[in-house]
């Protein structure tokens, strides 16, 4: 016990030490404030301000960019606001945001190559200038690149930290969250869960994508443990296994919609994000269902006492 008390006193020594090395919080606000002192946009007439809520409404609608992944409006109430200042100040608009989602940017195989073209092109054609965007950890970088006095290289590492912490926490729920509704969606038969909808469809993404390498290898004459027609078989198999003990696929409209969305699963099992996401789906599907299980077993527990109970009043 004294060993403990005398670790707590040495660690709020630690605390108290590094408190005070802490720059002061008036002095940093006060710092702040003047940086945007004269710099923030006048707030648009009432009027204004609900045409840009209803426009946002049925941009979201449409799937229009910016803004239609997001619940609220704030995307495209600031894409109206720099429309604005670019047409009163005759200026280009360069936007700087953390923001990582695709109403905002242009991908192609998994690389961000810049902002979606739709923008720049509504941009231009509304304000007469140009629309210019970066992510916030790319934009320091180009600035140290050019000046490494205004920005610090542990400035630029600690953005980049950060910018990549965003960016694997949101993949990873993209991730998880498409998996899951894919396998969520496929009526399975009564006792099949979800994990062996996604297990089956795993089974058959591994299958596959050995096939196009070991068509590549025999044409250069490498031999190789797999033969293409057997691994085509196999995928055969497993389909047609899924199809008979976990998917509802009659010969209907809800059936053919079944296996679309179990091929749809498959082929995103087979690209290597979605794959190491699948292991964490399943669990997080089990354990909700054990928890589900656990507490209907414990309503049941309790009808059958509080009948018991009333037996035994009623006697």
């Amino acid at each position: 016990m004294r060993q403990v008390a005398g670790f707590f006193e040495s660690l709020s020594a630690e605390i108290d030490s590094a408190t005070a090395k802490l720059p002061d919080a008036d002095a940093v606000f006060d710092a702040v404030t003047h940086l945007f002192d004269g710099k923030v946009g006048e707030q648009p007439e009432r009027a204004e301000l609900e045409a840009r809520h209803k426009e946002a409404d049925r941009r979201k609608q449409a799937k229009a960019p910016p803004g239609y992944m997001d619940k609220k409006p704030g995307d495209y109430l600031i894409w109206a606001e720099m429309k604005e200042k670019a047409k009163a100040s005759r200026l280009p608009i360069l936007f700087i945001t953390s923001d990582v989602k695709e109403d905002w940017w242009l991908r192609h195989n998994g690389k961000t190559i810049g902002p979606r073209p739709e923008l720049r092109d509504e941009f231009l054609a509304e304000t007469g200038q140009m629309f210019y965007a970066y992510q916030a950890d790319r934009f320091i970088s180009l600035v140290a690149e050019r000046n490494a006095n205004l920005i610090s290289d542990e400035t630029v590492r600690e953005m980049q930290r950060l910018q990549n912490r965003r960016l694997v926490s949101a993949s990873s729920l993209r991730l998880r969250s498409k998996i899951r509704d894919l396998s969520e969606e496929i009526l399975r038969n009564p006792g099949v869960y979800e994990e062996t909808v996604i297990t089956y469809a795993m089974n058959i993404a591994t299958t596959m994508n050995l096939i196009g390498p070991t068509i590549a290898a025999q044409a250069d004459g490498k031999i190789t443990g797999d033969d293409p027609v057997e691994l085509q078989k196999l995928v055969d198999e497993y389909k047609s296994e899924a199809m008979q003990t976990v998917i509802y696929s009659e010969d209907d409209e809800l059936g053919a919609n079944n296996i679309l969305l179990f091929d749809k699963l498959v082929e995103l099992l087979r690209d290597g994000e979605y794959w190491n996401e699948a292991p964490n789906v399943m669990d997080r599907l089990a354990s909700t269902r054990e928890r589900r299980e656990r507490m209907e077993e414990i309503r049941q527990l309790r009808d059958m006492q509080a009948r018991d109970a009333q037996g035994r009043g009623a006697s």
